[in-house]
């Protein structure tokens, strides 16, 4: 099955030919320059496991602000994912950034191999709650200049360096999104309000969906390293005149896997305590037998890390769950793997899934209830308890 994701990047240009476009692992010339477009990659049917192919074709959108009119590749990037979008079937779009070690193309694999996979358990879904909106998965990823490449110590605090100077790109794209569906609001509430009065009125479920700005929702999911870059992110989105008042609301949910980021992130605003303000629901999943975080704490002097242990303490955020995955996850020798468990694992995708239907956060049938409130552990067959369900003190 081919998969067509789409990307935006901060790396410098290797190539713009269409079909062979490829960016490296630093940044360009103006380090805040944003560039888009899309790639194909084949997946073989069936959910898959095996290290993804390579993308069949990369394309960057052409871009020329000498032009007049200008050419924006960031329009043509919103039109195509908005056709997705919009199509027949409920699709949402989910927003991800990828972690340390990760090269231009190999990071597109990675993403494709994602939507394919939740796409995949999607449809098993579907089968047994047709009543439930699950929706299809339409993948964009953020890449920023990682190393992709390890060479102990160096490359990773490179890719440190690297993913604090992403900041800028990252907190502009998050901005460019939150205008265009500002944008798509207006365009919705003008329509509506065009329309004849008893179809505003009777029909209360197109005024609700308008006021919901679309049809369709945007979710972010951060892997690894990925969850330092949206740190800084947030941190320059409260520079902009226009959020200093507080942080807007620009996903439905957000997912932070993996997380090598401290665990003290949400104690103070100079981190990710704001981050719910972004979003209706974060999801934290941690894996206690992370051996990559493990080598980051033990190796890079870093401290305690938030994918591995959980957070300090409950840091009382109304809108933030912690969801343990580690009992979902084969207890292989070589676990590295289990550091990619959101691609890689149906269960934990699973969750995403009924994440993104808008499931309460109680009725969720992959999850057991460890402590009170929204503290949870995921469990390896569903149907082995009730929803809600406690199972004891958390580990």
């Amino acid at each position: 099955m081919q998969e067509r994701i789409f990307f935006v990047t901060d790396r410098n240009v290797i190539s713009q030919v269409p079909g062979q476009s490829d960016f490296g692992n630093g940044h360009p010339a103006q380090p805040e320059q944003l560039r888009v477009g899309e790639a194909l990659v084949d997946i073989p049917d069936g959910y898959f496991s095996d290290d993804p192919p390579k993308p069949a074709s990369v394309t960057a959108y052409p871009e020329d602000l000498s032009a007049v009119p200008p050419i924006l590749g960031s329009e043509k990037l919103y039109r195509e994912v908005l056709d997705v979008l919009e199509g027949e079937e409920q699709t949402d779009a989910l927003f991800y950034i990828h972690g340390y070690d990760t090269a231009f193309k190999e990071g597109l694999s990675f993403v494709a191999q994602l939507q394919h996979n939740i796409n995949t358990v999607r449809s098993q879904l579907r089968a047994s709650k047709a009543n439930l909106a699950i929706p299809l998965v339409q993948a964009v990823i953020f890449s920023w200049p990682s190393e992709g490449r390890m060479f102990p110590w160096i490359s990773y605090f490179d890719d440190r360096a690297e993913a604090r100077l992403s900041q800028v790109p990252l907190a502009r794209a998050i901005g460019k999104l939150k205008s265009k569906l500002d944008e798509l609001h207006i365009d919705r509430v003008v329509s509506l309000s065009s329309a004849p009065v008893g179809a505003r009125f009777l029909d209360r479920r197109v005024a609700f969906k308008a006021e919901l700005k679309c049809d369709f929702k945007v979710h972010l999911m951060a892997q690894s390293m990925g969850n330092y870059v949206l740190r800084y992110a947030v941190q320059e989105l409260r520079k902009k005149p226009d959020f200093r008042s507080g942080l807007p609301r620009v996903f439905d949910q957000i997912f932070l896997c993996s997380a090598d980021e401290d665990t003290d992130t949400f104690d103070t605003a100079d981190k990710l305590r704001l981050l719910p303000d972004l979003a209706a629901r974060v999801t934290v999943y941690t894996n206690r037998n992370d051996r990559a975080l493990l080598i980051s704490e033990n190796t890079k002097h870093l401290s305690a890390r938030l994918g591995r242990e959980g957070p300090d303490r409950d840091p009382d955020l109304i809108k933030l769950s912690l969801v343990d995955v580690t009992g979902v996850l084969s207890a292989e020798k070589n676990d590295f793997p289990h550091h990619y468990y959101n691609r890689l694992n149906p269960i934990v995708q699973r969750d995403a899934l009924y994440c993104m239907a808008g499931q309460d956060l109680d009725l969720i049938p992959t999850r057991a209830i460890v402590t009170q409130p929204r503290q949870f552990k995921l469990i390896p067959d569903p149907g082995a308890r009730k929803a809600g369900t406690r199972t004891g003190p958390r580990p």
